[in-house]
């Protein structure tokens, strides 16, 4: 018999709107880099963001693994306060429920299995 998906549904929708805000607010001037520059976003950074979050979900959970995986491709080339919105985008789409990150259970990868090298 039939009994359901697997796994959760992808937040497809959810990194679509992320994205899409994320270029809006860097083409408008909202989100500033180191430089004081205007950040550039394109399908390359969405792409090195789904890669890492694909790959770490196993171990954090997909909502983690795609906020890490945001921050690292997005983020990291923005100046502080532009930074810190950032994140407050990243909260809104991917994890609504949180207030913020520290509000979320964060626990420590899995160890791997048995005779496997973490090398």
């Amino acid at each position: 018999g039939y009994r359901g998906p697997l796994a959760p549904p992808a937040p497809i929708d959810p990194v679509v709107d992320l994205y899409l805000e994320a270029k809006s607010e860097a083409e408008s001037g909202k989100l500033v880099d180191g430089s004081g520059g205007r950040p550039t976003y394109n399908m390359r950074t969405l792409s090195r963001s789904l890669d890492y979050g694909r790959r770490q979900a196993a171990a954090y959970g997909v909502k983690l693994a795609l906020y890490d995986g945001f921050l690292m491709a997005f983020r990291t080339q923005l100046n502080e306060a532009s930074g810190a919105k950032f994140e407050s985008l990243v909260l809104k789409h991917l994890i609504p429920e949180a207030k913020s990150i520290k509000s979320l259970q964060l626990r420590p990868p899995p160890e791997p299995p048995s005779g496997v090298s973490s090398s």
